[in-house]
């Protein structure tokens, strides 16, 4: 205890209020730590589902949703709470929420507007919640690329190509694959644009971090191998 110099005793200093000041802070990476790791349960564990999440339907009113429709209203739900928590405690999202939300609003609503005159409101509902999820992961994209970075993506992305390209090359392998494969999707153009998609995120974290894929290497050799031994036959 201080004693003043009049010999009186000074009031105490009043705590600091910590927890007031940390419980931001923490809600913050409380809410992108559990988001992020939802997200890349989904992103890892989603594309091996395709055929089963849509292998049945049941009947919701006038809608037949599948287990995708259920994945779909949790990639929404997540979404919301990004949103809500950008509002309120995590400034860094502010903007992107800013963005997703001029980019996106008028077209969900000019598709609800037209859902409203379609002569088939199941499938329009449907629709509609598709278009929505698109914007949920788009913005879901903000919250989670920047905690995990650009080499962990890399790794989440290509990972979850492993069972798909392993299903299709079994497909080939035993000759179930018909004209083209499809892996685990239930058609072959999701799985080119799938593959597409993996392919361009390597290369493209491959040329960041300086190193030149094989792909290249081998390109750039033959091309000069085969530009020199055309000189040289041009020459005999």
């Amino acid at each position: 205890m201080m004693i003043a110099q009049d010999g009186s005793t000074p009031p105490p200093r009043p705590a600091p209020d910590r927890d007031r000041r940390r419980t931001p802070a923490l809600a913050g990476a409380r809410s992108v730590s559990w988001v992020t790791v939802a997200v890349v349960a989904v992103m890892v564990v989603r594309p091996s589902l395709d055929i089963a999440l849509t292998a049945f339907t049941m009947s919701l009113g006038p809608v037949q949703v599948s287990p995708g429709f259920l994945l779909n209203l949790l990639l929404l739900g997540l979404a919301a709470y990004v949103a809500i928590d950008a509002m309120l405690s995590d400034g860094r999202l502010q903007g992107a929420l800013i963005a997703q939300t001029v980019i996106w609003l008028p077209f969900l609503v000019a598709a609800a507007i037209a859902a409203t005159h379609t002569p088939v409101p199941g499938d329009a509902i449907k629709a509609l919640a598709n278009f929505a999820t698109y914007a949920a992961i788009s913005l879901l994209a903000f919250a989670v690329a920047p905690q995990l970075g650009e080499g962990r993506l890399t790794i989440v992305v290509l990972a979850s190509g492993v069972v798909p390209v392993l299903w299709a090359l079994a497909q080939v392998a035993v000759h179930g694959a018909g004209y083209r494969a499809e892996g685990t999707f239930t058609h072959p153009n999701i799985l080119a644009f799938f593959l597409q998609v993996r392919l361009r995120q390597l290369l493209d974290q491959l040329v960041e971090e300086g190193k030149e894929p094989v792909v290249f290497t081998f390109g750039r050799r033959a091309h000069s191998y085969f530009t020199f031994r055309g000189r040289d036959v041009e020459r005999r």
